[in-house]
């Protein structure tokens, strides 16, 4: 198997948290992994730093910037990652996350003992404890999720529980896929804001099979400067409860699936969440 991993880490000011998640690339445990790192329109020292990583260590991290050295957001900055990407694997790590050592080595294994499955991903690891005190790390906890550990999940099923729960979907800094799956044409919604991430994950969820496993192999930061922070600030995203940016993924989601197999099942599902905002 050529395991050869393409990590995308698209970063805009992440200077705070830059050396954390590069460091967890560092202490994999699979070796044979590119970092493309994508450079958001930073103005702070992180655009240095990894300019410096691509300098130092060319073979391992490419540095890349929109034209204009533009801010175009994480969706089209994951979009140009996966272009320049060369590995059989994607990954995605976001700035402010960190992976756990053995996390590419065991991914790596389930698709490589599940050749029909294209994306295995674990439950996501709230990360308040982060900043070491005793408050926020007791407020650490791993998602709960729908799918028995350790489980291959035939489409659309991730995809009707995020429908009906939010709560059936990868993380972005939880999964490995194949290449193919990009290469078949899924790729980010850019320019859409809120539930991108979803938005992707949903377009795998509908046709790919993936595999769910027991392990938490991240751990995603919580902080108040995240993108999900500062939608709850501006009331853009409220969690639990009808909001602005899930409504807007709901009504994208609907014309999506117009016409798939699964449309009927899904469709009923999508237009029963949309009559909350109707009332």
């Amino acid at each position: 198997m050529n395991d050869l991993v393409s990590i995308v880490i698209p970063f805009h000011n992440g200077e705070e948290f830059f050396e954390e998640a590069i460091a967890s690339v560092r202490s994999q445990t699979h070796g044979r992994w590119e970092v493309l790192l994508v450079d958001d329109g930073s103005t702070d020292s992180s655009s240095d730093r990894a300019m410096a990583l691509a300098r130092q260590w060319p073979e391992a991290f490419t540095y890349l910037e929109h034209p204009g050295h533009a801010k175009r957001g994480a969706a089209a900055s994951r979009n140009a990652g996966m272009r320049a990407s060369r590995g059989e694997f994607i990954a995605f790590l976001d700035i402010d996350d960190i992976w756990l050592p053995p996390k590419l080595e065991k991914q790596l294994a389930v698709l490589s003992a599940n050749p029909d499955v294209d994306l295995v991903y674990g439950p996501l690891h709230f990360w308040y404890g982060w900043t070491g005190r005793s408050a926020d790390i007791d407020q650490d906890f791993t998602a709960s999720v729908f799918a028995p550990s350790d489980t291959l999940i035939e489409p659309p099923l991730a995809l009707l529980r995020q429908i009906e729960t939010s709560n059936g979907l990868p993380g972005t800094c939880s999964f490995l896929m194949r290449r193919a799956v990009f290469e078949g044409g899924i790729a980010h919604e850019e320019e859409f804001g809120m539930y991108e991430d979803e938005i992707f994950f949903s377009k795998i969820a509908l046709r790919h099979r993936m595999y769910f496993m027991r392990e938490s192999l991240d751990r995603y930061r919580q902080h108040g400067n995240s993108v999900c922070a500062r939608a709850i600030l501006s009331g853009e995203y409220v969690p639990g409860k009808p909001n602005p940016a899930r409504r807007k993924y709901l009504e994208w989601l609907s014309r999506y699936v117009a016409a798939d197999s699964h449309e009927s099942v899904l469709r009923n599902a999508i237009d029963k969440q949309l009559s909350a905002y109707l009332t």
